[in-house]
């Protein structure tokens, strides 16, 4: 029963979100996996709270939940059944209307999900991040039932946002082991698939088919790498995907609802990875301004609508700033070393200037792609008497090296065709405006926008690191909706549409099959194992 609690938890959430007001099945499982997280969440902490994180404690907690969910969603059994007829004859019209391009684009995402689930079983986690201090945090607040901070040799284990790993945790006690851990980063990116779709929805105010903004998104290549991982990259980049759909939802309506979900993903978010605070930044200063507009008008009404959000995201992280507040003095955790690491040492127009196309170029790969990218890089440096490498802007002072030859890494992946994309619908929107004085939906221009000022200011910023290419991943998924409108007001021909699909799709199993330490199928340029080697063995070889 341990071992099934969780997914029948998420399943009657689920459920009971369907049979509330007129939820389709895409905002019903997008809001039922962050009802999800604040349960694991509080479940966590309160379990901490009286050194009660072990097997006997946490399953009474998700029971009590489970029942909880389960009597609610009975009492409303004759509404949802008649939800779930509706939703079953829409989906079957739905299907029966699709092209033959778009069941195969479907059939292409469901093969892959499926494909990384079972990758994701039969490998541990055994990424050096997942090795290093994801994994290990997990067990010592095992071992002292609390999360409360502990003795470390890795400060990264002490004070890091810890949501993701809190998920783990849950799974780990409740399944007597790490077997299951890697599913948490593929459940996130198959809701990040759901979700990028319902973003588009919004953005570009239709809703039609959505295996296109879905293929984009599961077929990141270094979304297809960590989402065999117990990292939280994937986990963030959904929060970030919610933030942004409820944010500009709640501006538009001022709906209570949806300013509770936003709160709830701002806060998750930030609980997840502290490079959520540099992705939600110009998200709020927009909302800000537009608030602040209203003003003369609404007097302080809309400052007051701002107090259910701004609840609920400090209560999401009121017990990880108060540690961190114990520890160091800053609610983030970061002392003065772990600043002077991570943040850059000049503030300059140079230095973001070069940061910024570094980490374009650690996104243009394969080779022979990189090596174009990285003569053009080093030519245009020095055209503008600019150091490839800035003193303070570099972490570690490593020298800049361009994307890999092979995407199979999971923490340098290029995703040189998506960023490529989102390039081109960027430059045909404002050939658009410039040239043939067309305007785009005003709320795509505001979000292109938005991306490029997120963009800037992480570059800006964080010191280049050639692990950057899964740090913007939450770029690569929010530029979705502005590639799919560019492809559809463009319409290219069928054929241009099925090559699109077979590249897009062969790079993401490509990726999956020859996974540098999670291989499918084992080459010379992956790690020395096989996948039918023994468990044991398998975590240790990413070294």
């Amino acid at each position: 029963m341990a071992a099934l609690i969780l997914p029948l938890t998420f399943s009657v959430l689920f459920l009971l979100l369907l049979s509330q007001g007129n939820r389709g099945i895409r905002a019903a499982f997008t809001e039922a996996l962050m009802l999800f997280s604040l349960a694991a969440t509080a479940i966590t902490e309160a379990s901490s709270a009286s050194r009660g994180i072990e097997p006997g404690p946490v399953f009474i907690s998700w029971m009590l939940l489970l029942m909880a969910a389960a009597f609610v969603t009975y009492g409303r059994k004759a509404v949802l059944t008649s939800r779930v007829r509706e939703l079953a004859v829409n989906a079957s019209l739905h299907i029966r209307s699709l092209t033959g391009l778009q069941r195969s684009t479907w059939s292409a995402i469901i093969s892959l999900t499926v494909l990384l689930l079972i990758q994701g079983l039969v490998y541990p986690s055994n990424s050096t991040d997942a090795l290093m201090y994801h994994l290990p945090r997990v067990i010592s607040w095992i071992g002292q039932r609390s999360v409360e901070h502990f003795p470390s040799h890795n400060y990264s284990q002490v004070y890091m946002p810890p949501f993701a790993e809190y998920l783990v945790m849950n799974v780990n006690i409740l399944y007597g082991g790490d077997r299951w851990c890697n599913t948490v980063q593929w459940l996130f990116l198959t809701a990040s698939g759901v979700a990028v779709s319902r973003l588009s929805d919004l953005l570009l105010s239709r809703r039609k088919d959505s295996s296109g903004a879905h293929l984009l998104t599961v077929c990141l290549p270094v979304a297809v790498l960590q989402s065999s991982t117990a990292n939280n990259d994937i986990v963030v980049s959904f929060f970030l995907l919610t933030s942004f759909l409820y944010g500009y939802r709640w501006i538009r309506q001022q709906r209570l609802t949806d300013g509770f979900w936003l709160g709830a993903s701002f806060g998750l978010a930030c609980l997840t990875k502290a490079t959520a605070y540099l992705y939600l930044g110009p998200l709020v200063a927009w909302m800000s301004v537009v608030a602040l507009s209203r003003i003369p008008k609404e007097g302080v009404r809309p400052l007051a609508r701002a107090i259910v959000p701004t609840l609920v995201f400090a209560s999401i992280l009121i017990n990880m700033y108060a540690r961190n507040l114990d520890l160091t003095g800053n609610p983030l955790g970061i002392d003065r070393g772990n600043s002077e690491t991570g943040v850059n040492g000049e503030f300059t127009l140079r230095a973001a200037f070069s940061n910024l196309f570094k980490n374009l170029g650690r996104q243009m790969g394969p080779y022979p792609l990189n090596v174009l990218y990285d003569s053009a890089l080093y030519k245009a440096h020095r055209t503008l008497d600019i150091p490839i490498k800035i003193q303070g802007t570099h972490f570690y002072d490593m020298d800049y090296r361009g994307a890999p030859n092979l995407p199979i890494h999971d923490s340098t992946a290029p995703n040189s065709l998506n960023i490529c994309l989102l390039l081109s619908a960027l430059a045909w929107m404002l050939l658009r405006r410039t040239v043939w004085k067309e305007k785009s939906p005003s709320a795509l221009v505001l979000h292109s926008t938005i991306l490029i000022s997120q963009l800037v200011l992480f570059s800006a910023f964080l010191k280049w690191q050639p692990w950057h290419t899964r740090l913007l991943m939450p770029l690569c998924f929010l530029s979705v909706p502005i590639v799919c409108h560019a492809l559809s007001r463009y319409r290219p021909p069928k054929a241009w549409k099925t090559i699109g699909l077979c590249m897009v799709f062969g790079t993401a199993l490509f990726a999956a099959l020859f996974n540098d330490a999670r291989p499918f199928l084992s080459t010379p340029f992956t790690q020395d194992l096989s996948i039918r080697d023994g468990r044991f063995d398998k975590y240790f070889t990413d070294r």
